[in-house]
């Protein structure tokens, strides 16, 4: 950084220096030069698809560049010092629908390290007190806005970015929330809102106009109804564009650390999934209800042929827990990302390691809970012969539950879409059933499949559980439930280093 850009990013709290951004094989911005000057509003205005939100996502720190730099409060975007320094405010509200405002408020207070005796004043600050139990979805779209602006304020954030947040909201709504942002300026906070509605620039301080990934002007209200002699912002800008007026902005050129899992916000991610879980009655039913009833239907299905259910029993209640938490799993962090939550949770100072063990952790809870009812189903009312202790039965059922788990949230991370996600299942999952050792036993196999099989995570899960049935002896046990531990750490280190916070 030059001399002149160091003195720029300690008087403004955001600078971007040449910056670039290509999407889809398209410039968005081809060398793009601005600065946002500290404790003010500045508003950021243009037409749908000028590039307002590609910015914004480039100064939080979640946006691929392909050039350039962006500097935000000193530091370079989107840099782990910064994730308690700065907030963002997406388009959609996101929010989680199935948690209370309050809820919301927690969970996002415990990544921020923000104090949980602050929420009730924040929440009446956003107008929302009458509504702090109540479920997200089933709140308005105004109020759901309102929601995710107090979690953007929490902490006292030193720069808050805005994107679009008074869009679709009623007049007298929109008035309230100008009024609230003038506040937050007042006390120090830096704000960059963005809007295509016109008539709110002359609520900012500064403004900079875009269009077509070029500025057109940075400037402040009076000094641009002043420079094109109109009478409002709508025609000010209009008139920019008729004349091609690029003298306030520039543009040029041509296109093209730290620790892993925090315990807090971990056990906070965790937490916040075993709510929504709560909310969630039919997912707990999948979970922990559906592998019994696939158990019974087996023996039920070979009632009548002697011995086929105390000979394939045991493997089936090693496969069903597996493949119904990977089909649960596999697309939790698709979720995350259709509904906005994940790109805003990739600004806060959550680590990619707190997001994917926090799930973990949650769906673990499932699991034991499944590993119990379904051992208990398996043994009781099917009929299951178990030659050891039945809590071992159940620590390998619980083991093979967390393996579902591990390599779903692997494939959610990695998946763009939930077609993706389930091309995972014939990947996955099949060759697993194929060569665990359910349809043939695996000394029975060939020598190449064998060798497949053997890094094959759910084989071990299936010796497991025939050592426990047939009561052999304790390393029989533990050797192979100890592989899968294994198995599951891995996938679950692959997946937190294949999530992304910066994308195209």
């Amino acid at each position: 950084m030059s001399a002149n850009d160091d003195v720029a990013s300690r008087e403004a709290a955001v600078v971007v220096s040449a910056l670039r951004v290509r999407r889809g094989g398209k410039a968005v911005f081809d060398g793009l030069d601005l600065s946002i000057p500290r404790g003010q509003i500045t508003g950021l205005l243009g037409p749908s698809g000028c590039g307002k939100t590609t910015l914004m996502r480039a100064i939080v720190g979640v946006q691929k560049t392909a050039g350039g730099t962006v500097t935000v409060l000193g530091e370079p975007a989107g840099s782990r010092q910064l994730r308690s320094r700065v907030s963002y405010a997406t388009q959609a509200a996101s929010v989680y629908d199935d948690l209370t405002v309050a809820q919301n408020l927690s969970y996002f207070a415990s990544l921020l390290g923000s104090r949980r005796a602050d929420l009730g004043a924040l929440i009446d600050r956003v107008g929302l007190t009458g509504q702090a139990r109540q479920k997200v979805e089933s709140l308005s779209g105004g109020q759901k806005n309102r929601v995710s602006l107090a979690v953007a304020m929490l902490g006292g954030p030193e720069v808050l970015v805005l994107d679009e947040p008074t869009v679709g909201l009623d007049p007298v709504l929109r008035q309230d929330l100008w009024a609230l942002f003038r506040s937050l300026a007042d006390d120090g906070a830096t704000l960059f809102v963005s809007s295509h509605v016109m008539d709110e620039a002359m609520r900012c301080d500064r403004l900079i106009l875009m269009r077509d990934g070029h500025l057109i002007a940075d400037t402040t209200p009076p000094e641009l109804l002043r420079e094109t002699g109109a009478s409002d912002a709508d025609a000010a800008f209009l008139a920019l564009i008729e004349r091609g007026d690029t003298r306030h902005g520039r543009h040029a050129g041509s296109a093209e650390g730290g620790r892993i899992v925090s315990p807090r916000r971990t056990l906070a991610t965790a937490g916040r999934v075993l709510r929504q879980l709560r909310h969630d009655p039919r997912s707990i039913a999948l979970m922990v209800v559906a592998p019994s009833l696939l158990v019974g239907l087996f023996a039920w299905l070979f009632s009548e042929q002697d011995g086929v259910f105390q000979r394939l029993g045991p493997a089936i209640l090693a496969l069903f827990p597996f493949i119904i938490m990977f089909l649960i799993t596999s697309i939790t962090t698709l979720r995350e990302r259709r509904s906005g939550t994940l790109e805003r949770l990739m600004t806060t100072p959550l680590a990619k390691g707190d997001f994917i063990v926090g799930y973990a952790l949650a769906f673990a809870v499932a699991a034991v809970a499944q590993a119990i009812v379904t051992v208990a189903f398996a043994v009781i009312v099917c009929g299951l012969s178990v030659g050891g202790p039945l809590w071992q039965l159940g620590l390998v059922a619980v083991a093979d539950a967390l393996l579902g788990t591990a390599l779903g949230l692997l494939a959610s991370a990695f998946a763009r879409t939930e077609f993706q996600a389930v091309q995972f299942m014939p990947v996955l999952v099949i060759p697993q059933i194929l060569l665990g050792g359910i349809l043939m036993p695996r000394d029975q196999m060939p020598d190449a499949l064998q060798a497949i099989s053997d890094w094959l995570p759910l084989s071990y899960g299936i010796d497991a559980i025939n050592a426990v049935t047939a009561g052999n002896s304790a390393w029989d046990l533990w050797a192979p439930v100890l592989v899968i531990f294994a198995f599951a750490v891995g996938a679950l280190i692959l997946g937190a280093l294949t999530l992304r916070r910066r994308t195209g």
